[in-house]
Parts: C-alpha cells; structure tokens; sequence
C-alpha cells in the first residue's frame, strides 16, 4: 500500500499529510496495470481494491518556482511546503507515485498566512477576535479556481490588508503592537466603495448579449454578508471579471456599456479606463496555484484538521490499533490459505500418483505373464503327453518313425527354452513389483507425514480464525467502550459547559466588581482634584487679599472704620454680590461684543491712513507720468521696428530674387504681403506685420501658390529665400548639410556659384555627395576608411578657370 512506501519526515506534519493523500493511502502499488487486471481476474480478492500502477498513473505536480514565488509573496520561507517535500522515499522506484499522491497539494505551516501579521495585545484585556479579523486573502474563498488569478490580480496588495474592527484599533496596534513589518489596516468602520450598481452589470450584459460574459468580481466568491460586505465592496465592487480580452476592452473602454471600470480576464490580462494595461502571460495550466488557490486549499485543510480534531483521538488510536490486529490476522490467514493450498497441489503432484499408476500397470502386466505361464504349462503338459505317446508309438513303430520323433525333440527343445524364458521374465518382474511395493511404502510415508502437516495447518487456520473473530468480538466490544467513553466524553463536555457558563458568570460579575472598582476609584480621584482646586482656591484667594491689601492698604486703613455700617457706604449686608457679579459679566460682553465691530484704534489709525492716502495720491502722478513716457517711447520703438522691418523686406527681396534667378535662369520670386502688395516702397508702413509669403514667377507668369511648384523648385526656392537671410544678417561661419540631395547637378552647381560669389566674407562647411558643389568648393575634405579606421584627408581645390573668371 501506499502508506507502506514513504516516512515523514517530521511527526508534526502527519495529520497534515494523511488529510493531503486521503484514500490514495489505502491504494495498491502495482508495476503495472497488466498485474492489476490479473489480480482483479484470478487473484480471488476478499474486498474492494484499488490499484495504483506505477506505469499509468499521472500528476499535476506545482512547480517549484510556484512555491518560492509564493513563499516571497508571504515573506516567509517557511510558510508553505509542497506535501512530496515532507516526505521521505525511494526516488528511483517512486518519484512518480509520490507525484501522484502529494505532487498537487500544498501543506501550509500554523497560521502560515496568518503568520504574516504579528503583533502583540496593545492592552492587557485585548480580545483578538473581536477586534482583529485577520488578512483579507483569508476572509473570503474563491468559488470556482478558474478566477483565481483574475480575483487576485483584482485584489492587488489589499490582499495583505489587516481587517480590523474599528480605526481605534488600528491605532493601538500601530503605537503598542509591536508590530514586526509594515502593514496596512483595513478598520471595517472606515472603509468606503465605489460599488458598481448591478443594473449596469445586467444593462451590459443585455448589450453584450451574454449573461456569463462579465461578473462583477464580489461576486465570484464566498465570504460572511453580515460582516465583511463592506470589506469585499472595497477590495472587489470596482472590478469587472471578463471571459475574453475584447470584452475586457470594452467595458473598459466603450462608453456604450456605460461602465468604465477596470476589467480583468481569466488570463490576468488588465485593462484600465485610465489606459493602463498589462498582460502578456499566458503559461496556462503549467502556471501552478495562485496565492488565492493556496489560501482556499489552506483553508479547506484547516477546516478538515479541526473536524478531525473534534473527535476522540484516543479511541481513534484504539480503534486503528484493532483494526491493524484485524488485519494482520486476516494476512495470516490467508497466508496460511495459500500455504495450505500449495500442499494440496504439491501432493497432487508427487511421484506417488505416478507410482501408483505404474504399479497398476504392472501388476496387471504380471498377471498377464502369470496367464501366459499357465497356458505355456498347458501346451509343456500337452506336449509332455504326446511325447509319452510318440514313445509309445515309437515304439510299436519302429525306425519309421525316427524322423517325425528328432522333429518332435527340435519343437520340445524350442518349448522348453521359450519357458526357461518366461520363468526368468517373471522372476525379474516380481523383483521390480517388490521394488515398486518399498517405493509406495515410502511414498506413503511420506504422504501420511503430509497429512499431518496439513491437519497442522489446518488446526492452526482454526485456530487463527478463532483469533479473528475473538478480534472481531473485541472490536465490538471496543466499539461498545468507545461509544460508553464518547457519551462519557459528551457528559463531561456538557458539565464542562456548564463550568465554563459559570466561570463565564463569575468573570461577569469579577468585571463588574472591578468596573464599580474603577468608578470609586475615580470619583476618589475626583473628590481628591476637588480638594486640590479648593485648596489652589484658598490659596489664590489669600494671595489676592494680600495684593488688595499691599495696593489698597492705605485707603483701607481710612476707610475701615465705614466698614459694615448699615445705610452706609460700605453696607456689605445689604449688598447683591450675586447681582453685581452679574452685571459685571453683561458688561464684559456687551464690551466684547462691542469689540468686533467698533475698532478701538480707530482714531489712531484714522490719522494714518490719510496720511497713506496722500502718499498714494503722490505715488499715482508719478505713475501716471511715467506710463505717458513709456507709451511715448514703445510708440517710437514701433516706429522704427516697422522701419527696420521694410527695409530687411527690402533687401531681403532683392537678395531673394537675385539668387533665385541665378540659381533657375528665367524665373523671379519676391516676398509679398497678405494682401498682395508687391512693392515694399508703396506698401502701408504696417502692413508688413500682417505676415508675408513666396510668390514665384516663370517667364511672365506669376504663380499664386507654391503648390504649383515641383518639388524641386520648391527646394530652390527655399534655399534662395535662406541665402537671402544669411546675406541681410551676415555671420562669419555657416554649417550645411546636404543641401542639395534633391537637386540635379546643374542645380547644385548653381548653388556652389552663388555661395562662391555672393559670400565672399564668409566661411562655409558643406556636406555635400555631388561634383556640382566640389567644383566651387576652396579647401575639400574626404574621408574613407582606411584599415578599418575613419581616415580624413584635406586637399586644396584649385577652381578651372572658368570658374575663377566668374
């Protein structure tokens, strides 16, 4: 079996692990399932088996890289264990039957998920389960694994959110907790969704036109509704599970479904309104569990473990005991079955059979030669007879008969030597009768030595089966003592309620006693403050009855005498104090009230800011006087911009067309206005701040627009107008590049010869690839590669004398 073929290696994984194979313990491991269809067909099995073949049976073994990337997720290396893992076995014979058994499960240490968030009680009396729930990722379960990563991906890191029950206690845990890692709380009165209605859910589902083809995420699992639905519509009411990527795309996209919320496919592609998305991995089955699938699998193993802790685990123990006797008693006896019908089959097949056929044979063969002895003696007897005759007549006959007498002699000679023959035949067939006869002696020796074994044997299979049924009655028995001890067990447990009910009253009434502790406690504290502030009072008082005294002593002296006098003065008797304290207190807020609207200052203040007013005044001339200057000078800088600007348009134009012309004979450009005005001297003075444009005569045809120009054209043109630039603003050095790869040779001849004449106080680095432009050039650089090394090598071009007559 199964559970024959491994060690733990740990006994505190046991329950864990015999949870983890479940019936898989009990399975027969056989070579192949040849041998279990042999087994199943004349093996006369006593009960149901089920065989396990090492050639057939498959896993689903997770990947190790699944567990660690799990396990840096917990932040615990050990958090969780793959079950073959706690295991020890033969790798060559059974790596693939420990795959089979523990390869596809999970075995999680105590509270390994829990584990994640330590701390302890912030107050003496603090009650864990009350106030702290636990991580999110173990307060709900996934109801179909198939959106396991998707509800994960949904959930990000609030997975790791410490479910609390208030935002006190949250507060408490941070300052007293002692908390060993950064963690976020999650109080249950503080959270807050934005949950998407369901009618939007059911209104894309209509559009869509598939019930199964969006699911808000809550609702794809299992959780408490009466104490964390606030928690799963903050971690899961703003996402949108989709079955395929293109739905995923439009409910987060499509303003037609009308819900713009992120969407998750089962893949774990995202899709975000914001236009943000990820995805890409797509490893399928291979992937192994997600964090979700291992908490779900942690939380169905624990809940096993404490249903299997609920029971007795003693009388367990007991029962699983006689059930081994059982079955080791049943082991013998079949042992002893199979003993004893080897046996069988062995005497079946001993020389004794074969013996005793021979000897039938040849006991039969004997009384045959026995037959053949006795008919011979008739014809010896016979022949005796005629012999005394032929005597006689011999005899009576005389020489006669001679002859027929010798013949007669010849035939008794051959008589007599074929029962010589006989006799010695039969001897030797008795010795081997005799022979026989010892052989089947001892067969039968031994036959009834086998005999004996097998009543033995079959004594001790009595005797065994005896055993197995006083186990059997035993087992009863025990049954019977295990069913006394469990309704002893549940007597004890209901007296134990009961103790705990009373305990649980008394420490009811302990809490009382030290909450009414506590309240006379305080109101002692109270009355001591109460005496405290009465003595600060005394003390306050006598001090203000010195300071009366040492301010007002003098008076108090002359007027002591009026003191008391009734009618007078001073008749305290007959004075209000309660009254005049009230008084003085309207007075003090009707002055209060006074003060926000009626500035005591403001006489002071009325005198300073006439004084600031006049200032301001002052400041405001000059101001005034200064922006008619500045107004009068940006009117002259007008001026002269829009001067300086006719006349760069001037120059510029002559320079344009001039180039222009030289570089495509027969044709003319100018910049003209907006507005069509070709001369620059007849133009408005502002009308060149409207904005100018090319226009481009051929013969005497002026084009309107630059889209009737070739491509090239176009080029010159643009190269003329920033020559025409470059020669109204001069600079000392001009770098360019490839300005004329769209031009023919002539063409960029033209422009060498322009460059060459009109720029005569200038410097020019061009790069050029045609011939047009070396020919005008003054110095030329090439360079090449040279042994694989850029070379640059310079040369003095000496123009043809055409050129240097031009």
């Amino acid at each position: 079996m199964n559970s024959t073929l491994f060690n733990i290696n740990d006994k505190k994984y046991a329950q864990a692990l015999e949870l983890a194979a479940g019936g898989k313990l009990f399975n027969v491991v056989v070579d192949t399932d040849e041998t279990s269809k042999l087994l199943f067909k004349y093996g006369d099995l006593k009960k149901r088996i089920t065989f396990a073949p090492l050639n057939r049976i498959s896993s689903n073994l997770i990947p190790k890289n699944k567990i660690e990337s799990a396990r840096r997720e917990l932040g615990d290396s050990n958090a969780i264990f793959l079950a073959k893992d706690l295991v020890k076995y033969d790798h060559s014979k059974y790596e693939t039957l420990m795959n089979y058994v523990f390869g596809s499960t999970i075995i999680c240490s105590t509270s390994a998920i829990a584990q994640h968030f330590q701390y302890t009680n912030p107050t003496p009396n603090f009650d864990r389960t009350k106030h702290v729930h636990g991580l999110v990722a173990t307060l709900f379960n996934i109801n179909d694994k198939k959106y396991a990563q998707a509800l994960e991906l949904a959930a990000g890191g609030k997975l790791f959110n410490v479910v609390v029950d208030t935002d006190e206690t949250s507060k408490l845990l941070f300052k007293y907790g002692d908390l060993k890692k950064r963690i976020t709380f999650a109080p249950l009165n503080r959270i807050s969704s934005n949950l998407i209605p369901k009618n939007k859910i059911e209104s894309a589902r209509r559009e869509l036109g598939d019930s199964n083809a969006i699911f808000l995420a809550k609702d794809l699992v299992k959780y408490d509704h009466s104490k964390y639905e606030t928690l799963m519509n903050y971690v899961f009411g703003s996402t949108i599970i989709c079955s395929t990527s293109a739905i995923a795309q439009r409910v987060a996209f499509d303003e037609k479904l009308g819900l713009n919320a992120m969407a998750i496919t089962l893949d774990g592609d995202i899709y975000n309104p914001a236009g943000i998305l990820s995805g890409g991995d797509r490893s399928g089955a291979n992937r192994g569990p997600t964090l979700l699938e291992i908490v779900a699998e942690m939380n169905q193993l624990e809940e096993h473990i404490r249903q299997y802790n609920t029971n007795n685990r003693q009388e367990l123990t007991k029962l699983e005991r006689d059930y081994v006797q059982y079955q080791n008693l049943q082991q013998q006896i079949d042992s002893l079955t199979n003993e004893m019908q080897l046996l069988e089959l062995k005497l079946a097949q001993n020389d004794e059979h074969r013996l005793q056929t021979e000897i039938t044979t040849l006991e039969q063969q004997e009384l045959n030669n026995k037959q053949d002895l006795d008919t011979q003696r008739n014809e010896e007897k016979i022949l005796n007879e005629k012999i005394n005759d032929l005597e006689k007549l011999f005899k009576n006959e005389g020489e006669a008969k001679k002859k027929e007498l010798a013949e007669i002699e010849q035939l008794m000679k051959k008589a007599e030597k074929q029962v010589d023959l006989s006799r010695k035949h039969s001897r030797d067939m008795q010795t081997h009768i005799k022979d026989l006869e010892m052989q089947l002696d001892t067969q039968r020796t031994e036959l009834d030595t086998l005999t004996s074994d097998m009543n033995t044997l079959r004594s001790t299979i009595e005797t065994c089966t005896q055993s197995l049924n006083d186990g059997i009655e035993t087992l009863s028995n025990k049954q019977i003592e295990v069913d006394e001890l469990l309704a002893n067990l549940q007597t004890k447990r209901s007296r134990l309620t009961e103790y705990n009910n009373r305990i649980h009253s008394l420490h009811q009434k302990e809490q009382q006693l030290i909450k009414e502790r506590r309240e006379i406690e305080l109101q002692l504290e109270k009355n001591k403050h109460s005496i405290v502030d009465l003595q600060n009072i005394v003390k306050e008082s006598a001090r203000r009855r010195q300071l009366i005294i040492d301010k007002h002593g003098r008076w108090i002296e002359e007027e002591k005498e009026k003191f008391g006098i009734p009618g007078g003065q001073y008749d305290f008797a007959s004075m209000n104090i309660t009254k005049m304290q009230k008084d003085a207190k309207d007075d003090k807020e009707k002055v209060t009230k006074m003060s926000k609207h009626v500035d005591e200052r403001a006489m002071t203040l009325l005198e300073q800011k006439r004084a600031m007013y006049k200032q301001l005044l002052t400041k405001q001339k000059k101001v005034l006087k200064d922006k008619a200057n500045i107004e009068r000078v940006v009117a002259e800088w007008d001026k002269k911009k829009q001067e300086a600007l006719r006349i760069a348009w001037h120059r510029v134009n002559k320079s344009f067309g001039e180039i222009f012309s030289t570089l495509l004979h027969n044709a003319n450009a100018k910049l003209t206005s907006l507005n069509g005005h070709y001369d620059t001297d007849r133009a408005p003075k502002d009308l060149v701040l409207t904005g100018l444009e090319i226009k481009v005569q051929f013969g005497s045809l002026w084009k309107e627009t630059l889209d009737e120009l070739s491509g090239g054209q176009r080029s010159l043109a643009g190269l003329s107008l920033v020559l025409a630039l470059l020669q109204y603003s001069p600079a000392p050095l001009y770098i360019l590049d490839e300005v004329d790869a769209a031009l023919d040779m002539s063409h960029t001849q033209n422009i060498g010869l322009v460059i060459r004449k009109s720029f005569r106080n200038a410097q020019f680095i061009i790069v050029s690839l045609k011939d047009g432009m070396f020919s005008n050039a003054n110095v030329l650089f090439t360079t090449k590669f040279v042994n694989g090394i850029s070379t640059v090598s310079r040369a003095e071009n000496v123009p043809n004398k055409k050129n240097k007559d031009k």
